[in-house]
């Protein structure tokens, strides 16, 4: 399921910051590791644009699942976004952490809502100093969602990092409440049923 702006199905909305630099971070490389026998934790996991460790926006589900990181989701008949939600999900321990969008058969969107971050050290729950001090180049820009954020581009790969502060009332305390890894600018949405 595409998240643009109007395409998405918004059950809560929340937003992030805009800016960012058209720089190449230089230590957000996507990473190449395999991942290890038994599942790496959300902390072992690095987030980049375009990508959550090995995971990468542009796979297909099965290059995706041949990670060993996804599981089949599985959705109660009675849930209002069956439909919406993509047909595989993380494994545990990252299922309620990061969340996958697919569309056409390939990851769209990677979204990080829990303890993944990039190699720099910034996550969600990071404020907006901790962005700027990795970052000293980063920019808050209006979010094609709600809020405001901050984007990390290199080259087609884009990771963008929500505030639920409008680009005007973003201080140094605001905090990333929500990031998304894909190979187009993100809106970055957390979406009952975008996910």
């Amino acid at each position: 399921m595409k998240l643009r702006a109007g395409a998405a199905i918004a059950v809560l909305l929340l937003a992030g910051a805009c800016g960012g630099s058209d720089d190449s971070p230089d230590d957000e490389a996507t990473p190449t590791k395999s991942p290890s026998a038994s599942e790496p934790s959300a902390e072992e996991l690095v987030a980049a644009p375009g990508a959550v460790g090995p995971v990468l926006a542009g796979m297909t589900v099965d290059e995706a699942n041949a990670t060993g990181l996804f599981e089949p989701r599985e959705t109660p008949d009675d849930d209002p976004c069956k439909d919406a939600y993509a047909e595989i999900q993380w494994k545990a321990p990252n299922t309620e952490d990061l969340l996958v969008a697919v569309e056409d058969d390939e990851i769209a969107i990677l979204g990080i809502r829990g303890t993944v971050k990039t190699a720099k050290g910034v996550g969600v729950d990071s404020t907006y100093a901790d962005v700027k001090a990795a970052y000293p180049d980063a920019k808050v820009e209006e979010s094609q969602a709600d809020g405001s954020t901050v984007y990390l581009q290199d080259g087609e790969k884009w990771l963008g990092m929500g505030f639920v502060e409008q680009p005007d009332e973003v201080e140094d305390s605001s905090k990333v409440v929500f990031m998304e890894a894909s190979l187009s600018k993100p809106t970055v949405y957390l979406s009952g049923c975008s996910y």
